[in-house]
């Protein structure tokens, strides 16, 4: 294994990390992405209450919202909880509605 890997490794993964906060103390600004998936907690039943609780403050600041949805994402009552905060804050049009099975075409594309 090349020395290197104990350096680049660390450092990419250190920099993926805290990119938004070292582009903040440089007084730059750039796009937020809250992944809701990624962000609440889906084991953990506090861990998730909690972060169920604070939807209201992430979806209140955000500009668009982008559900990528499957015929699970009716049956969950948080993010049917998140979808009607975000439309009670915002226009229908700051919301784009994307199926699970397009997602991946338009990452890609």
């Amino acid at each position: 294994r090349s020395p290197w890997c104990n350096f680049v490794v660390p450092f990419y993964w250190s920099v993926l990390v805290s990119k938004h906060e070292l582009t903040a103390l440089m007084g730059l600004k750039g796009p937020v992405l809250f992944v809701d998936k990624a962000c609440i907690h889906q084991e953990d039943e506090f861990l998730k209450k909690a972060g169920i609780q604070a939807l209201p403050a992430f979806v209140g600041i955000s500009r668009r919202m982008i559900a990528v949805i499957s015929t699970r994402y009716f049956q969950q009552l948080w993010t049917m909880f998140e979808l009607c905060t975000f439309l009670a804050v915002h226009p229908t049009c700051r919301l784009h509605v994307q199926p699970t099975f397009l997602t991946a075409f338009a990452i890609q594309g």
